[in-house]
């Protein structure tokens, strides 16, 4: 398709993940004399986080499973929520030591984990004590 001398082209490509290709593109202008040839490098990377390759193509981990690892879904954990994709969510009366975190455990302070405001404000508490403190992420 050609709209005042620019050129749009859709173009499909197959191929393996993680595997770099040399595309050349040759084009030609009668009306100018002109024959050209641009070299593009192509590398296809690995599905984005949250999703999982299967089939040669990239797919959404479902509700109630989970990957950290971009290869397979896995069954949500005890304790915890996956609305999909790379979401764990730890479920009320519980918390997770970080998004990397595959547990969830039980609060041991009785509301800290109601919601990350609270936490944030309990964090804060401890921390104007000088203690050294972190409640890690609470939902």
């Amino acid at each position: 398709m050609c709209i005042r001398d620019r050129y749009k082209f859709d173009v499909g490509f197959i191929g393996e993940v993680n595997t770099s290709y040399l595309i050349n593109i040759n084009y030609r202008d009668q009306r100018y004399s002109i024959n050209s040839i641009t070299p593009i490098n192509l590398t296809l990377k690995s599905c984005e986080m949250g999703f999982v390759l299967s089939n040669g193509r990239c797919f959404r981990c479902p509700k109630d499973f989970f990957t950290m690892n971009g290869e397979t879904c896995e069954a949500c954990l005890p304790n915890s929520e996956c609305p999909g994709g790379k979401e764990i969510k730890a479920v009320p009366g519980y918390w997770r030591a970080s998004n990397a975190s595959r547990l969830s455990l039980k609060c041991k302070i009785p509301g800290a984990c109601k919601n990350l405001s609270a936490s944030r404000k309990l964090f804060a508490q401890d921390t104007s004590k000088n203690q050294n403190s972190s409640l890690g992420v609470c939902d």
